[in-house]
């Protein structure tokens, strides 16, 4: 039973450790790994294979997201936006963040969050994989920035 603050990996977790490792996933992993490595695997012209499905899912009735810019710097495509939501929480903004991915999500994906300044971003790679496509392998590199009024409700002060 885990009584400290350090062990605990949620407020009110009791045990301090899982139930299992994620070894048998290892292998999809290094796959996606060794392929980030590979000379040129990152595709080109992201503004014509990766903006106009972001565009037409932010333009889309309903979603909360306004696109403020895109450039790609150093290989990766850097997208500005703002999400707007009545009642915000980190939660629905991961699960609208990763529908938005989903719109240029491709057979191996890994994202990752990081709180920046008055933003959140979602670090992403996807791509496919040599063996998983008739084609030769290939991916992209986003980061997503997220911010706006109701992304700044959600970031703690700093101290």
């Amino acid at each position: 039973m885990s009584d400290t603050i350090e062990n605990r990996r949620w407020d009110n977790d009791t045990r301090g450790y899982g139930i299992a490792d994620g070894g048998w996933i290892v292998p999809s992993v290094k796959r996606l790994l060794d392929a980030l490595t590979e000379a040129n695997w990152v595709a080109e012209n992201p503004d014509q294979h990766l903006l106009p499905h972001l565009n037409e899912a932010c333009e889309a009735a309903g979603p909360p997201w306004t696109l403020t810019a895109a450039a790609l710097r150093d290989g990766v495509y850097v997208v500005a936006l703002e999400w707007n939501h009545s009642e915000p929480t980190l939660r629905l903004l991961r699960a609208d963040a990763y529908a938005l991915i989903g719109v240029v999500a491709e057979g191996a994906t890994f994202i990752y969050e990081r709180r920046i300044d008055e933003a959140i971003e979602f670090h992403v790679t996807t791509g496919l994989l040599d063996g998983d496509t008739p084609m030769k392998g290939h991916g992209h590199l986003l980061h997503l920035r997220v911010g706006g009024p109701t992304v700044r409700q959600l970031i703690p002060a700093s101290p």
